[in-house]
């Protein structure tokens, strides 16, 4: 689970739409954002929960640079 989530946060570092669409589409899909909820909140799996959380973090943390400087841009 680590290395998928690594390979991930690789991928999505080498274009910033990725991000956004990315992001997008979790929270988009009621389903996949469920599961994304449960991984963080209800895995007994300890290795998941983190990596999951991680990939998370990666991808908020990302977002809001991203839209930063968008905003920063259009003024």
């Amino acid at each position: 689970m680590k290395e998928f989530a690594n390979e991930i946060i690789e991928i999505l570092k080498k274009a910033d739409d990725l991000v956004i669409r990315f992001l997008k589409s979790i929270v988009d899909d009621p389903n996949t954002f469920e599961i994304i909820l449960e991984l963080l909140i209800e895995c007994s799996d300890s290795t998941a929960k983190s990596n999951t959380a991680h990939l998370c973090k990666y991808l908020l943390a990302r977002a809001k640079i991203i839209e930063r400087q968008a905003l920063l841009e259009d003024l």
